[in-house]
């Protein structure tokens, strides 16, 4: 049975499992909140734990050791748990197939995917998982969706933020596993009792907002003239030369080769979209340009003059941060 994460956490919570879990998806960070959630509410006390768990990581496993555990009958506790981390590193985990069609009622076995990885769906065992299990899917979060996922967070740790705090967090730190690391440590600094406001204040205090970038970020951002980001990369790459390639020029000049071929062609459909090269997550940027055809045109012909400009076009060396960042502010003007 596949359930959303909201029911996903009542079931936990009412200790109301299936003999077999997976927790899959994108967003990596729900699939281990929940695998942390259910290895320490499971027990009642730390006596029943030392008996009746088992924790396995996928890349140190096997089939038969995993299924050997999870047959096990509990002792002085009602169910036994084992967990297997890391699950998509487990070979040969199709062969689970024959635990999971007949397993042991008083086991929970949780699979839990990592790394964005999922079970394939056509496999007998994703079959049986979802038709006799519960099974957890976690989608992706865009970009934009980002500080209300930052906010419940947040008030999971019993902090307060606000949506400029949560942009600048998501801006500045990255994916939701590493804002949550950072948020703890503002929740440590916290009295017991006491809800704590994350003001900018804090963040540049105990969390920094500073961040590695990469050239595809800087791809959608300059696609879907999210001017700020695109800025706050090329910043990034002019205070860490080391981080800049060259192949900053490339990969731009492909997306708006890209936008323009999507531009003229008849079909926007997703199968067209992936056949032309473009990811998933970046539909809405490719199918709905913000450019104009003479803006790609135009951004193209910059790509290619600063190109060149950075091999010596110019007659004399030239920083290619610094160029980079002369180029994106002159195509987001465009």
């Amino acid at each position: 049975m596949k359930v959303e994460y909201d029911v996903l956490l009542e079931l936990i919570k009412q200790k109301k499992y299936k003999p077999v879990i997976l927790l899959q998806g994108e967003e990596p960070y729900y699939v281990d909140k929940i695998t942390h959630l259910i290895q320490n509410t499971f027990f009642e006390d730390a006596e029943m734990q030392d008996f009746n768990f088992n924790l396995f990581y996928g890349l140190d496993s096997t089939v038969q050791e995993i299924a050997a555990a999870a047959r096990q009958y509990p002792m002085m506790a009602p169910l036994r748990l084992v967990i297997v981390r890391e699950a998509q590193n487990l070979k040969k985990i199709e062969e689970l197939d024959a635990y999971v069609k007949n397993p042991q009622q008083q086991t929970v076995l949780v699979l839990s995917f990592m790394e964005g990885k999922k079970l394939n769906g056509r496999t007998s065992l994703s079959k049986q998982i979802q038709e006799n299990g519960l099974f957890f899917d976690s989608p992706v979060v865009y970009e934009n969706k980002m500080a209300a996922h930052v906010k419940r967070m947040a008030d999971e740790k019993n902090l307060i933020i606000h949506d400029r705090e949560a942009q600048l967090l998501v801006a500045n730190v990255g994916d939701l596993t590493r804002i949550s690391n950072e948020l703890n440590k503002i929740s440590a600094l916290t009295p017991e009792g006491q809800r704590q406001e994350v003001t900018r204040e804090l963040i540049e205090q105990h969390i920094g907002i500073s961040r590695e970038f990469n050239i595809f970020e800087l791809k959608t951002a300059v696609i879907s003239r999210n001017n700020d980001k695109a800025y706050a990369i090329c910043e990034y790459y002019v205070n860490n030369p080391h981080k800049w390639s060259y192949g900053c020029f490339n990969v731009l000049h492909d997306a708006f080769f890209v936008l323009m071929k999507c531009y003229y062609s008849p079909d926007k459909s997703d199968s067209f979209l992936k056949s032309a090269g473009v990811f998933w997550s970046e539909y809405n940027f490719y199918s709905s340009s913000r450019y104009s055809i003479s803006s790609m045109r135009n951004a193209i012909h910059l790509i290619n003059q600063y190109s060149i400009d950075f091999k010596g076009g110019r007659g004399y060396t030239v920083d290619g941060p610094q160029l980079l960042k002369e180029l994106v502010v002159k195509i987001l003007n465009l």
